[in-house]
């Protein structure tokens, strides 16, 4: 087999930034907000709903803002079949989702309280 074709069948290069977001990390829903920053709770439980939103990693240079879609996402990869988990008493939620990115399919996972649309997450490599 020639080197090139190794090459071609290998896994692809993973940057400085998706090595960071593989990290688990402050992650924030950047959107969903009123004009005085304070989080509009059904708008970002809505966009669940849908099956989209963006999140924002600001620990990264400039924050990296990405979208999560919450469709598609293989069952084994899943909560108990689901993308996300709302505690019992409404304070915090569960997500997992699917991202493409720099062209490699991963899994977004994080747990986010409500009040402040505020959380800890991280991408997983599938």
């Amino acid at each position: 087999m020639a080197k090139d074709d190794k090459k071609s069948n290998s896994k692809p290069q993973i940057s400085e930034l998706m090595k960071k977001l593989l990290e688990p990390q402050e992650v924030v829903i950047s959107r969903y907000r009123d004009g005085e920053g304070i989080p509009r709770i059904e708008e970002f439980k809505e966009a669940v709903r849908r099956g989209f939103f963006l999140i924002k990693f600001p620990n990264t240079f400039g924050g990296s803002e990405i979208g999560v879609s919450l469709k598609g996402l293989p069952k084994e990869y899943t909560l108990n079949n689901l993308t996300s988990e709302w505690s019992p008493d409404g304070s915090t939620v569960k997500i997992l989702g699917k991202v493409e990115f720099q062209s490699i399919p991963t899994r977004f996972r994080a747990q986010f309280r409500l009040s402040s649309l505020e959380g800890v997450g991280n991408l997983e490599l599938l």
